[in-house]
């Protein structure tokens, strides 16, 4: 787990950034969770929903967010990755930016932070978890303030393990 230095605040909102789950390719033509996913990275999504989920090791979060679910099979893996988690705690998955919308993801992540400090008592705890493109990872957490070198570059193609918290 590597987390980005923030300003410190008297609301704390930490955001944490996971990479999809393994893919498993060739797909068919309408492929199944079992399909696009690993064994290993659908795996990897229950043990997401253990280390988030009430009683785990990180804070619960509030919102989940994933890539837009586009008509292509690579979008999916971002969801199936958080659906363990989704279903645990009851929240629905947030799919309305594509991956080329980060900074329209960044803006909404920082104004979801003000809110969510502007709503409740000082001194409380929020948290955002979002799964995306190992790749696209690094803008994201750059528009959101990290500057650590973890957040300028691409990750490395096997590294599934990573939570970034910002």
């Amino acid at each position: 787990v590597l987390r980005a230095q923030t300003a410190e605040a008297e609301c704390i909102v930490n955001i944490f950034l996971v990479r999809h789950c393994d893919k498993n390719p060739p797909w068919s033509k309408d492929p199944t969770p079992m399909e696009i996913c690993k064994a290993e990275g659908l795996l990897r999504g229950e043990n997401l929903a253990r280390v988030f989920g009430p009683g785990g090791s990180f804070p619960v979060p509030r919102r989940l967010y994933a890539r837009q679910l586009a008509e292509g099979k690579f979008a999916n893996r971002d969801l199936y990755m958080l659906w363990p988690l989704a279903q645990r705690l009851g929240v629905v998955v947030n799919t309305s930016f594509s991956q080329d919308d980060m900074l329209g993801l960044a803006q909404e992540l920082l104004a979801e932070r003000e809110a969510m400090c502007d709503a409740e008592p000082k001194g409380r705890e929020h948290s955002v978890l979002v799964s995306w493109n190992h790749c696209s990872i690094p803008a994201l957490a750059q528009a959101l303030g990290c500057h650590s070198d973890r957040c300028t570059t691409c990750w490395d193609d096997g590294d599934f393990e990573t939570v970034l918290w910002l």
